[in-house]
Order: structure tokens, then C-alpha cells, then sequence
């Protein structure tokens, strides 16, 4: 399926957030058979000036556009001088300086400044073209700076096929660079390994843009809408599941509601009643055992005034494993009467009797 991108001509920009101008270079995944270096250097090429191994290290990224990491980092240009160190045999053979290192990366992003969401949709071309299944869209504003974009790979979309029922969506990854939000859309197989379906990256959270990713999920995914979605619990994400994926049963992360009862409770009752949330939530077989092991500790704690645990309770439908499984149960055996009990007809009519037959199975 071709990928979706925005006309051309104008320059795609990642919209930097007011702290940090730094550049972000996308890596690149591709790889070569051919060596493009010496397998073992001779001494004499270890005793060039400084200027003359950079240079060497920059006509290298002119040959291939991609390969540049971040290194705004000065941790990582530190790294690099010790892999020199490595390749070289000692301090002494490298020719340059940790600065000299650093002053190059510096360079190095201040020319390609601006270029970085360009080299986004590069990336995702080159992707498309090794692997024609390969599905992404670019969405800009109106000043050309890219907004949010989505992508998944072949491998991503028939796993999707298998697994897809389930969708875990986790919107709480933020980019260390450019303020975006990462999304990335797995689950947990059989095997209970992690299960990549699509990722994406969103310049804000709001209902509008979960919608547009919501819907390109279904426009590039093999089968169904899933039956479950998983996510933090959020009011703009609940709007756009109603309206994206109204028949998908909405399930909030128990995780993430247990993150912020730090919030809702004050430091000492969190550190002497915490475990017993804990428990009444992960330990508890059934329904009614949760919501009397919920009271017993609200009593024990007095929190009968506290208007967030009485918020998430009366919801606990959506996010407490003991009563979700009681409802998969009922849900359960609901089915399992529609299938196999048959109505009882006031009139003993062959036709009816037929009738009945087909509009139950």
C-alpha cells in the first residue's frame, strides 16, 4: 500500500520546542555488505591532524545522508572518543580532541537544521521500498511544520491480523527533543512478548488527533476494529473512542490509576494504606470481594470523603481485573444462552418452528 504524504514542494519542520533548537537525525536501518572503511588501518593513518579525520567523517555523511544519531549529547561525543581510543590502540594515535569531536557534531546539526522532518519522510520511502506493505501518512500545519504522523510495517500489520483483537495505547512517552508524543499501539501474545501493531508521533493529545490516528489504524490494518482498547485515563481519549471506535470496549490501565494515588492521597495515608489498595485491587477473586476489601480499607483509612477514589470506583467497571473478569463471565454465559437455548412458542406451528431455528443460530 503506498504511503500518504503532504505535496510537495515546501520543507517539512519538526516544531521545536522553545528550549531546545537541537537537530534529531533519524537512523538509519539500512545495511551494506560492502566495507566502507580500512578493515585494519595502518599506524601512519592513525597520525592525521585532527581536521583531516572530521573531514573524512563528513564526506562519509554526504555519501549517505542518514547515518547520522543525535549527538548534542556531550555523553555521546564522549563515547565516540573512546571508541576511538579503541580502534586506534591508544590517546595518542587518534589525531583530535574530545572538542574537536563535539565542534564537529555541532556543525554537523547546524547545517542539516531544519531538514529533519524531510528526512523523516525520506526514511519512510526508503522503508516503503524494501518492504511495499510498509504504510505511513505525514500530517503538517499550516506553516509546513509536521504535526503528527503515523507508520507500520508488514510484519506490525500482520501480527495485527493475529492479535489485534486487544490494542494497548499508551500515550505517555514524550520525546526528549521536540515535545512530541510518541504513541505506540502493542499488545502481549501468546508467547507473552510484546507486540508492536503501529506507532505514531502527536504534537498535542487532543480528541481530534487520537481520532486521526484512531482512523488510520483502521484503514491500514487487515482486519476488524479491535474488541478492547487499553489506555491511561484521559477525557479527551475516551471522546475519541466514542466516536472512532464506538463498538471497541474502552479499559482503563489499572497501572496508571495505581500511579496516581500518590496524587490522590496525602504522604502518610499513602505509605500506610497504598498496599492495601494494592491488594484489594490485584488480589481480589471476584466482585463483591473487591468492593468489600475496598471499603474496609477507605473505613480503616477515612478517605469516605475523598472524591477522586470515589471518582475511580464508581468506574471500576473499566479498570479492576476481578470485575472485568465477572463481566466477561456473565458476557459469557449470555452467549452461550443465545446460541443454544431455544424460544418457547405458544403456538406449535411448523413454520414458526423453522423460523425460530434460523433467527437464533
Amino acid at each position: 500500500m503506498a504511503g500518504q504524504i503532504s505535496p510537495e514542494p515546501f520543507p517539512l519542520i519538526f516544531p521545536l520546542s522553545p528550549a531546545r533548537e537541537d537537530f534529531a537525525k533519524i537512523p538509519n536501518h539500512t545495511s551494506s555488505n560492502q566495507h566502507c572503511h580500512p578493515c585494519k588501518p595502518t599506524r601512519s593513518h592513525h597520525h592525521c591532524h585532527s581536521i583531516a579525520i572530521l573531514q573524512s567523517t563528513s564526506s562519509h555523511h554526504d555519501c549517505h545522508p542518514s547515518l547520522y544519531l543525535p549527538t548534542h549529547n556531550l555523553l555521546l561525543c564522549m563515547s565516540v572518543f573512546w571508541l576511538f581510543i579503541s580502534v586506534t590502540g591508544g590517546i595518542e594515535n587518534i589525531g583530535c580532541t574530545k572538542k574537536d569531536i563535539y565542534n564537529h557534531e555541532s556543525k554537523v546539526q547546524n547545517e542539516l537544521r531544519g531538514q529533519d522532518a524531510e528526512l523523516l519522510k525520506e526514511y519512510f520511502l526508503t522503508e516503503q521500498e524494501k518492504d511495499p506493505c510498509f504504510f505511513f501518512k505525514i500530517d503538517v500545519d499550516d506553516d509546513g511544520k509536521l504535526k503528527r504522523c503515523f507508520w507500520a510495517d508488514s510484519v506490525s500489520r500482520r501480527a495485527y491480523g493475529c492479535f489485534g483483537d486487544v490494542v494497548v495505547f499508551d500515550t505517555t512517552y514524550n520525546t526528549n527533543q521536540y515535545g512530541m508524543i510518541f504513541a505506540p499501539l502493542v499488545r502481549v501474545n501468546n508467547h507473552d512478548q510484546t507486540v508492536l501493531f503501529a506507532c505514531a508521533f502527536l504534537s498535542d493529545e487532543k480528541t481530534e488527533s487520537i481520532v486521526w490516528l484512531f482512523e488510520l489504524l483502521k484503514d491500514s490494518m487487515p482486519m476488524n476494529n479491535p474488541k478492547m482498547i487499553i489506555t491511561d485515563q484521559d477525557p479527551a481519549m475516551t471522546k475519541a473512542i466514542v466516536q472512532s471506535l464506538p463498538n471497541t470496549f474502552h479499559r482503563y490501565c489499572s497501572w496508571h490509576i495505581l500511579e496516581k494515588f500518590s496524587a490522590y492521597l496525602n504522604a502518610i495515608t499513602y505509605r500506610d494504606f497504598y498496599k492495601d489498595f494494592q491488594q484489594c485491587i490485584w488480589e481480589s477473586e471476584c466482585s463483591e470481594e473487591f468492593e468489600r476489601k475496598w471499603v474496609t480499607t477507605i473505613e480503616k483509612a477515612s478517605l469516605d470523603n475523598n472524591d477522586r477514589l470515589k471518582s475511580i470506583f464508581e468506574l471500576r467497571s473499566r479498570w479492576v481485573p476481578a470485575v472485568l473478569a465477572h463481566q466477561r463471565h456473565k458476557e459469557l454465559g449470555a452467549d452461550h444462552v443465545d446460541i443454544n437455548e431455544k424460544l418457547v412458542l405458544k403456538l406449535p406451528l411448523e413454520m414458526q418452528k423453522q423460523m425460530a431455528e434460523i433467527y437464533t443460530h
